[in-house]
């Protein structure tokens, strides 16, 4: 499909879990009332399943924003105001969606797979099925080959490859002892590996545990297909079937297929734009490095944690679109 010159083609793209931080998107908060409006709608559809305010944990600037079970939500809450105020204030609307791990779940909202509230009672069972697995478990960013990876990996059975996110950054998952001895065997080729900001070895078989219980929750969850074209980071590709239980039991377990999925919705969906959804920017290194100098324009709605309104009417600037590009 060719790009028409001079039109705005957008695709949303949902970071995942390890991109949180204390006052996500505060700044957005204290300066427009569309994201106030959207972050206190998805407030009120997870209080009942959180038992608490996840908008007070996220702006009072509370360490426990990093505890999966409140992760999870927190993070799929901002999601889903920062795609809210582009879609509905700012009138953006994306030609595909793709998440990475929990970004997957606000993906799904925006393809019009899952209501607000459905999504929301989905996150909570996720974040809270996992947090209480045993403690030892952690993923680590590598600069490695997929092959490099296994091969450093090899003789640990308590490690697996939890994301491909580009042809040279994989994500280890398991034990974090024997992540520990992977590091320093990568280290010893001139290989970097960092260890994310997660409680457990999530995407992995040591996730086993949580997915009959999760399983059985999930199962409740009244879902349809997406509407809006959905690249799967399960599968690696566009995927048009109802986003029900069974396919975010399997996610718990499967690998981040993030690389191969991008890929094809780059390929296929011709976009004039990549936006990165979500607290600070994570993916976009990787999507500009796929896109090429010749690809779309890579923005991220949020680079970190001072991001206010300024950079976002910036990014909707680039993008021609809504009141705030003016500002």
């Amino acid at each position: 499909m060719g790009r028409e010159p001079g039109r705005v083609r957008a695709v949303f793209v949902f970071t995942g879990q390890g991109c949180q931080h204390p006052r996500m998107a505060a700044g957005l908060h204290e300066a427009l009332s569309a994201y106030r409006r959207h972050l206190a709608a998805a407030d009120e559809a997870i209080a009942p399943y959180l038992g608490r305010s996840v908008r007070e944990l996220i702006l009072c600037g509370d360490p426990r924003v990093h505890q999966t079970a409140l992760t999870q939500p927190a993070l799929f809450a901002v999601q889903y105001a920062l795609a809210m105020t582009l879609l509905e204030e700012e009138e953006v609307r994306p030609a595909a969606v793709l998440g990475h791990g929990t970004g997957e779940v606000a993906a799904a909202v925006v393809a019009g797979a899952l209501s607000l509230e459905e999504a929301a009672r989905l996150v909570c069972f996720r974040g809270a099925s996992m947090q209480y697995l045993p403690s030892g478990g952690g993923m680590m960013a590598t600069c490695a080959s997929p092959f490099e990876a296994a091969e450093a990996a090899a003789g640990e059975p308590e490690v697996s490859i939890g994301a491909f996110n580009a042809a040279r950054a994989t994500v280890l998952s398991g034990a974090v002892d024997a992540l520990e001895r992977v590091r320093e065997r990568l280290a010893a080729v001139g290989i970097a590996g960092t260890f994310l900001q997660v409680t457990h070895a999530f995407h992995s078989p040591l996730m086993e545990p949580v997915t009959s219980r999760f399983a059985d929750a999930a199962r409740h969850v009244a879902a349809g297909r997406p509407t809006v074209p959905y690249y799967s980071t399960v599968y690696g590709r566009r995927y048009d079937e109802p986003l029900a239980g069974g396919y975010w039991t399997e996610q718990i377990t499967a690998p981040v297929r993030f690389a191969d999925a991008a890929r094809r919705m780059l390929a296929e969906q011709a976009p004039s734009h990549v936006v990165e959804i979500g607290p600070r920017a994570v993916l976009t290194p990787f999507l500009r490095r796929m896109a090429g100098t010749r690809g779309p324009a890579c923005l991220a709605v949020c680079r970190g944690p001072g991001s206010n309104a300024v950079d976002l009417a910036g990014v909707l600037s680039q993008l021609d679109a809504g009141p705030l590009a003016g500002i």
